[in-house]
């Protein structure tokens, strides 16, 4: 987490950077042993924006895992504020390998007392799976192409086995208007995503039921990702 030029942000305060707590999360392809590695920092004074000399964007390489901001920008390299358990970080993973093919994510190291005692876990938002990264890596198949939003990284235990629905989506598919409606605990947070990971709208009110207008936005599908009792979740919409 440092540059080669002008180098007068990041080393604003030695002692910052000294005790913060990073993490790296590694991407492997079993094939041609391919392997992509993105490291998230926890920094005392720093945001969730990106920063110029901490933060940086990923590389196109042939396999590669990143987090994602807030704003949805694709980051090899991520500075937030100081380690929070309560937070969890949104990773992608990208391959330009043709076809479907296995690979595994894992946390490969850590560094700093905060989180190298804290808990952690990875949610895979497409098979609705938990993995306890703490006790072994996580295997999955993708294809080819850029997946977004694919993984949640929590650093608490998770209050469910899976992701399951809270949030029920009607009409879905829809070409115009969309309710959002609890099912069971109201829903205290809600973003909308597209498949490259751009935030198109937001919500940090509560509500246990909201009509959403999409009759502006393109046919297509789109991530709604939603928190309900303390916990982030998601779901599809479909535009037609």
């Amino acid at each position: 987490m440092r540059r080669n030029f002008n180098n007068n942000t990041l080393r604003s305060t030695a002692e910052s950077v000294l005790d913060g707590d990073r993490i790296w999360i590694q991407l492997q392809a079993a094939a041609y042993q391919a392997s992509s590695t993105a490291l998230i920092g926890f920094l005392e004074g720093q945001t969730k924006a990106v920063s110029p000399g901490y933060d940086a964007k990923r590389l196109a390489t042939y396999v590669s895992v990143y987090s994602h901001s807030r704003w949805g920008d694709e980051l090899g390299i991520q500075a937030l504020g100081r380690f929070d358990d309560e937070q969890m970080i949104f990773l992608g993973v990208s391959s330009q390998l043709r076809g479907f093919h296995e690979f595994t994510i894992g946390a490969s190291q850590l560094e700093g007392v905060a989180i190298s005692r804290a808990e952690l876990y990875l949610c895979d938002t497409v098979q609705d799976v938990w993995i306890d990264l703490n006790q072994t890596d996580y295997h999955f198949t993708a294809d080819e192409g850029n997946h977004p939003f694919r993984f949640e990284l929590h650093f608490e235990r998770p209050t469910t086995s899976g992701l399951t629905t809270n949030m029920k989506t009607y009409p879905n598919p829809t070409s115009g208007n969309v309710m959002l409606q609890a099912e069971a605990q109201e829903i205290t947070g809600a973003r909308l995503y597209d498949m490259l990971g751009r935030l198109l709208w937001s919500s940090e009110r509560s509500f246990t039921q909201m009509e959403l207008d999409l009759s502006n936005f393109p046919k297509a599908t789109y991530l709604l990702h939603y928190q309900t009792a303390g916990t982030w979740q998601v779901t599809q919409i479909v535009v037609r």
